[in-house]
């Protein structure tokens, strides 16, 4: 190895030992993104924080990307979730995103999206383990729930940048709240397909001069892992929701059981009183 090769190499080793931990991939891409790009004139954790929020912030005809909402806790009071709303996300990559314009608008010629053929939209939901898993205290453990659509193609599906990361909360802030996580879903879906004109009139995306009409159905849900105890005994949770009404019952149950029903009621009065009826009745037998 000639001097000059290595010298670079010990300038390379000695500014990782200066920095806090960055993986070696992370810390090589930034280095890349230097060269091609050059310094941002702003480096300052404050300004990072503005930064994230001023995108969040940003406003598209369907409200800024980032909402809260307040939940009422199971021992008073509330807590508050911060998420990213669905159709603000999705207008927002598509009309700032040239790739991911050119991917969608290619999809949807293969794939067209209409009143008779919507697109199938898929929620799912994992919990994540930052730090050390063998930790006594967990105390930055997450749930997060992705968005994604089938009409994307496996090919797509099976990389992690096509799931659309829509909200995170504490497990501690999950636990807070009757229903749990399915409490949760039910203000996604509320965002999409009640408050939202997701399933009525659809998304309008505009890229360019280019505009197209998006509408979606919820295909499919998805929650990884149950809890099992000591002895390796499932033990479920079994919650019926409402995304059209507060009625939600959770009942611990001895062993998995697996009750089929509709994902959600059509936001009518008389299929919302059902939605109470049935929830009540399925509460009542367990």
């Amino acid at each position: 190895m000639n001097a000059d090769k290595r010298r670079k190499l010990l300038d390379l080793e000695a500014m990782r030992r200066r920095l806090p931990h960055v993986s070696q991939r992370g810390l090589a891409s930034t280095l890349k993104d230097i060269k091609k790009h050059g310094l941002p004139e702003l480096d300052d954790t404050r300004d990072l924080r503005a930064a994230r929020e001023m995108l969040m912030n940003e406003k598209t005809p369907y409200g800024p990307i980032s909402v809260e909402k307040e939940v009422p806790a199971s021992g008073g009071g509330s807590v508050r979730i911060r998420m990213a709303s669905p159709l603000a996300l999705l207008f927002f990559m598509f009309f700032n995103c040239a790739p991911f314009a050119s991917f969608l608008e290619e999809r949807l010629v293969e794939c067209p999206s209409s009143y008779e053929a919507p697109w199938n939209l898929i929620l799912y939901c994992d919990e994540v383990h930052p730090g050390d898993q063998l930790g006594g205290k967990k105390l930055r453990k997450f749930h997060a729930i992705y968005l994604s659509f089938k009409e994307f193609g496996m090919a797509a599906l099976s990389h992690e940048d096509m799931w659309f990361t829509i909200a995170t909360v504490r497990t501690q802030i999950v636990n807070q709240i009757p229903g749990g996580m399915s409490k949760v879903f039910s203000i996604v879906l509320r965002e999409l397909f009640v408050d939202g004109p997701l399933a009525d009139i659809g998304l309008v995306l505009q890229h360019a001069d280019r505009t197209h009409r998006f509408l979606q159905n919820l295909a499919t849900s998805y929650k990884m892992a149950q809890p099992t105890n000591r002895r390796g005994t499932v033990k479920a949770m079994l919650v019926v929701s409402c995304v059209c009404c507060v009625a939600i019952y959770s009942v611990k149950l001895p062993k998995l059981l697996v009750r089929r029903t509709n994902s959600c009621c059509v936001a009518t009065q008389r299929d919302i009183l059902i939605s109470i009826l049935q929830t009540r009745m399925i509460s009542g037998m367990l």
